[in-house]
C-alpha cells in the first residue's frame, strides 16, 4: 500500500513502523485498508484514496487531504458569496479563484437549510463574522492551526449614545434615545416568527435581509469598525421602517429587524433617526477572538485524544451514511475526511463511531463531525489540472448545493517551472508478470500544471519491478512498488504501481460487440476474439495478455494465445473454453447447432427445425430425424405433451398397455386426464401401434379445442371436396371437418388417406402449423 512522502525524521521512523506492522484502521472503524494510495499535492498537503471492507462486509471508499500546520497550504472558510444561497463546491472554486485565491483543495462543512442554504452555524471569514453560532459547536483556525470550540456563546448588543431626538407628545418635549441598550440573538440568521431580534449585515445577501413575513426594521449606516466576535463598531441610525417584509442592506449598513409576531415593536422607541449607536460584540471564549476563519460544525467524536460520549451525539445520524469529517492533530495539522455511501455495490457510508476510529488511526486527538449525506463532497487540484475536480461520488448523482466550505489555498505563485512529478497511472492495480507503460505529469511550486521534463528518470525504490525506459514490468511477488521519479531539471516526485496476484472478478467479452460471446449453436469456421477485463476492489486490473491462459476442452476448435477461437466441431458436438488469469478460472461453453443430417432437401424440414428449436422433437439419435418413418400413437402423444410445456399429470394413467416408467407414461397419462387420449377399448391404449391420419387428426382436434382455440363449427358439407372421406371413422368425422374449415388439413390429390400411417414429417407439418 503506497505511503505518503513525509519530511521529517521522527515522521520517517513512524512510516517505517507502519509498513512493518501492516496498514489497518482503528478498531471500530471502516475496516482494514485493503487499497491506500497517496499523493502529494504538494509540500503540506497529502491527498489519499482508501477501500476497505466493514464489519458488515460492505465495501467502503475513502477520501482524505492531510494539511501540515505550518507549511504553505492553509485552510480558509467561505459561506460562497453571500451567507443566503448555496454553490456547489465547483462553483465555490471558481469563485474563490476569481478572488485571487489558488485553491488545492475543497471539502464541504456546515449543516444548513435545505431553503436557503443559511448555514445553521458560525461563519468567520478573513476574521470577519458573517454568522451567528447559534448553539453550535465551532471549527476554528489561525496562525497556530486548527481547533474546536464547543458551543461558544457569542454576545451583540446595541447601546444608543442618542443625537437623533424625538418629539414625546406626553411630555410635550424632545427627548434623547441616549443610554437605551438592547440585546440581539442573531447575526445574519434566517428570520423566525418568534426567534428575536436579528441583525443583517452586506456579507447576507445583496438583495435585501429575505425576510418574507411582516415586521418591522431600523436601518444603520456603518460609521467605522467592522463585524468581529470581540470589537465595537459605530452606526448611526438613517431609516426607521415600522412596517414591512424584506428590508434593503447595502454595503456599509446594518439592519436591526425583528418579525411582528415576535411582539417587540417596542424596540423601535429606542431609536430615532440621526442616533449614534454602538454595537459591541463579545465571545465566551477567547480563543475565537483570534480566529481568521471558523464555520459550524456537528458532534465532537473525539477529544484530547478520547472518543466522547456517544449519547450525547445526534442519533438521528448514527447510521452509515456518507460521511464529511476534520480531524485535528497534536500539532495543529488536519486531516478532512470524506466518506462516500448509499451504494450497495460501491461504498456504503459510516457510522459516526467509524469516523471517530479512523481518525484516531490517523493520529487525530479530535475529530469533529460535519454535514454528510447528499452533501459530503471533496474536490482536489489532481496533477496535472489547474483546477480543482471532484474526486469522490456525492450520493446524490451530482454534486449539492452547500452552504459553507473549507478551501485548501497557497499564496505561493505560478512560475511555470516543474517542480513536482507525478504519475498519470499513479494507484492503478497491475496483475504480477504485466508490463505498463509510464505516462508523466508535472506541477510547479504553486501545484499548477507545467510541461513534463523530457528527461525522467523512474526507480523501482520497493523492487517489486523493472524499468526499461518508460515501461514497467512487474514481477511475481504481490506488493505496493513505490516509483521515485526525478529530472536533471530538479524536479521529482513518486507515485505508486499496485501488485497483485489475484483479482477479484474476471469478465468476458467479444472483443468486435463488446457483449458476451456467442458460443452456443455456433457454426462450424466462426471465429471469435475473446477479450477479458479483470477488477481488484472494484478497480479495473491492468495486465498483459501473456499473462492470460486460453484452453479449448473438447474436439470443438482451437484458440490462439491472445484469445482468438475458430469453431470447427460436428452438429451437435460441445466442449468449453477455459480461461485462467489473476488466480481466477472461467469456462465458456460451447455448443454447436445440433440439426438433422437426414432432412436436407427434404419438404418439412422447416417444420422438423420448428420444433426442434422448441425443444418438442428429439430425432432418433446420431443426428437423425428419420422424417419418413411412421410415428407411433404414444410418440405424437408425447410430441403433444412437450408442446404443453410438460404438465405434470395428477395421476399415473389407466391404460394397462401404458407401463408406468415408459418414456411416454407422463404424456400419456396427461392426455388421459384431460380427455384427449381416450384409448382403443377395453382399457387399452395401443402405444406402439403406428398412428393413422384420422386419430392424428382428431387428437389435434381435442388439443386445440382444450387450449382454448375458436375452431369453426363442423360443416360437413366441406367433406364433399374430397374422394375418401367416406372411410372417416365416425369420431373423426367431425374433427376432421372442423380442421378443414380452421385451414389445417388440405389433403393431396383430392385425398385425405384417412387410413394412412402417418410420418414423422406429415406429424411435425401437422403439430408446427397447429402450435406455431
Amino acid at each position: 500500500m503506497a505511503k505518503k512522502v513525509l519530511k521529517s525524521s521522527l515522521l520517517i521512523v513512524l512510516v517505517v513502523l507502519i509498513l512493518t506492522s501492516g496498514v489497518l484502521a482503528a478498531s471500530g472503524g471502516t475496516g482494514e485498508w485493503l487499497y491506500e494510495n497517496s499523493t502529494q499535492i504538494s509540500n503540506g498537503l497529502t491527498y489519499t484514496n482508501r477501500i476497505s471492507y466493514n464489519s458488515s462486509g460492505e465495501r467502503v471508499e475513502t477520501y482524505a487531504l492531510d494539511v501540515s500546520n505550518g507549511s504553505s497550504v492553509y485552510p480558509i472558510i467561505m459561506s460562497c458569496d453571500t451567507i443566503y444561497g448555496g454553490m456547489t463546491i465547483t462553483q465555490m472554486v471558481q469563485y474563490a479563484e476569481s478572488l485571487g485565491y489558488n485553491i488545492l483543495a475543497a471539502i464541504n462543512t456546515d449543516f444548513f437549510s435545505t431553503s436557503t442554504k443559511v448555514p445553521l452555524g458560525i461563519v468567520i471569514e478573513n476574521g470577519e463574522y458573517k454568522s451567528s453560532p447559534s448553539g453550535e459547536n465551532v471549527l476554528a483556525f489561525d496562525s497556530a492551526g486548527a481547533y474546536l470550540v464547543e458551543s461558544p456563546t457569542i454576545s451583540i448588543s446595541l447601546h444608543n449614545n442618542g443625537g437623533g431626538e424625538y418629539f414625546d407628545a406626553e411630555t410635550g418635549s424632545f427627548v434623547s434615545n441616549s443610554g437605551k441598550s438592547i440585546s440581539v440573538e442573531h447575526l445574519n440568521k434566517t428570520r423566525n416568527e418568534g426567534g428575536g431580534l436579528y441583525l443583517y449585515t452586506a456579507a447576507f445577501s445583496t438583495v435585501s435581509t429575505r425576510t418574507s413575513t411582516p415586521g418591522w426594521a431600523v436601518r444603520m449606516k456603518v460609521l467605522n469598525g467592522s463585524m468581529s466576535v470581540s470589537g465595537t463598531m459605530s452606526l448611526q441610525v438613517e431609516e426607521i421602517i415600522p412596517n414591512g417584509t424584506s428590508y434593503e442592506i447595502g454595503d456599509d449598513y446594518v439592519v436591526l429587524t425583528a418579525s411582528e409576531a415576535a411582539g417587540l415593536s417596542s424596540v423601535l422607541e429606542m431609536f430615532s433617526v440621526g442616533d449614534v449607536v454602538t454595537l459591541t460584540t463579545s465571545c465566551s471564549d477567547s480563543r475565537l477572538v483570534n480566529a481568521q476563519w471558523a464555520t459550524g460544525c456537528g458532534d465532537i467524536l473525539v477529544s484530547n485524544g478520547s472518543v466522547t460520549d456517544s449519547s450525547n451525539w445526534d442519533s438521528a445520524l448514527f447510521n452509515r451514511h456518507p460521511r464529511t469529517a476534520v480531524g485535528i492533530k497534536s500539532d495543529g495539522s488536519i486531516v478532512c475526511y470524506v466518506i462516500d455511501g448509499r451504494s450497495d455495490s460501491y461504498s456504503n457510508g459510516a457510522r459516526l463511531s467509524e469516523i471517530a476510529a479512523d481518525l484516531l488511526s490517523m493520529g487525530c486527538i479530535y475529530v469533529v463531525n460535519l454535514d454528510g449525506g447528499g452533501s459530503s463532497t471533496m474536490a482536489v487540484k489532481l496533477p496535472g489540472s489547474n483546477t480543482c475536480s471532484i474526486v469522490n461520488s456525492p450520493s446524490d448523482g451530482y454534486a449539492r448545493s452547500c452552504g459553507t466550505y473549507m478551501l485548501l489555498v497557497t499564496d505561493i505563485v505560478s512560475n511555470g517551472v516543474a517542480q513536482n512529478l507525478f504519475l498519470e497511472n499513479d494507484g492503478i492495480f497491475v496483475l504480477a508478470g504485466s508490463s505498463v507503460e509510464l505516462k508523466y505529469l508535472a506541477s510547479d511550486a504553486a501545484s499548477n500544471a507545467v510541461a513534463v521534463p523530457g528527461d525522467i528518470t523512474a526507480i523501482s525504490v520497493s523492487g517489486l519491478g523493472t524499468i526499461s525506459g518508460s515501461v514497467y514490468t512487474a514481477g511475481v511477488a504481490a506488493g505496493d512498488d513505490r516509483i521515485s521519479l526525478s529530472s536533471y531539471t530538479g524536479a521529482s516526485g513518486y507515485g505508486t504501481l499496485h501488485i497483485i496476484t489475484n483479482a477479484d472478478s474476471m469478465s468476458v467479452f467479444d472483443a468486435e460487440t463488446g457483449k458476451a460471446p456467442l458460443l452456443t449453436n455456433i457454426d462450424s469456421g466462426k471465429t471469435v476474439d475473446i477479450d477479458i477485463e479483470l477488477s481488484k476492489l472494484s478497480r479495473t486490473v491492468y495486465f498483459n495478455e501473456s499473462v492470460v491462459t486460453y484452453e479449448v476442452v473438447g474436439d470443438i476448435g482451437s484458440i490462439t494465445p491472445d484469445g482468438v477461437f475458430t469453431a470447427n466441431g460436428v452438429p451437435g458436438a460441445s466442449g468449453s473454453i477455459r480461461i485462467t488469469a489473476g488466480g481466477i478460472t472461467k469456462e465458456l461453453e460451447v455448443t454447436f447447432e445440433r440439426r438433422f443430417v437426414d432432412i436436407d432437401g427434404h419438404w418439412a424440414k422447416e417444420y422438423i427445425e420448428t420444433l426442434f428449436e422448441h425443444g418438442i422433437v428429439e430425432g432418433t439419435g446420431d443426428l437423425h430425424y428419420e422424417p419418413n418413418t411412421n410415428i407411433s400413437r404414444g410418440d405424437f402423444i408425447l410430441m403433444l405433451w412437450r408442446t404443453m410445456g410438460k404438465p405434470e399429470p395428477s395421476a399415473l394413467t389407466t391404460f394397462v398397455d401404458v407401463p408406468s416408467e415408459s418414456y411416454y407414461a407422463d404424456a400419456i397419462a396427461w392426455a388421459q386426464e384431460i380427455g384427449i387420449a381416450q384409448g382403443v377399448g377395453d382399457g387399452y391404449f395401443h402405444p406402439k401401434d403406428s398412428l393413422v391420419r384420422e386419430q392424428a387428426f382428431t387428437l389435434i382436434h381435442r388439443l386445440l379445442t382444450y387450449t382454448g382455440v375458436e375452431l369453426p363449427l363442423a360443416d360437413i358439407s366441406v367433406l364433399s371436396s374430397f374422394n375418401d372421406t367416406a372411410e372417416l371413422s365416425p369420431y373423426a368425422i367431425e374433427p376432421v371437418a372442423s380442421l378443414i374449415s380452421y385451414g389445417l388439413i388440405e389433403g393431396s390429390g383430392g385425398y385425405i388417406y384417412p387410413k394412412s400411417e402417418m410420418t414423422r414429417a406429415e406429424m411435425a407439418k401437422i403439430l408446427a402449423l397447429s402450435m406455431y
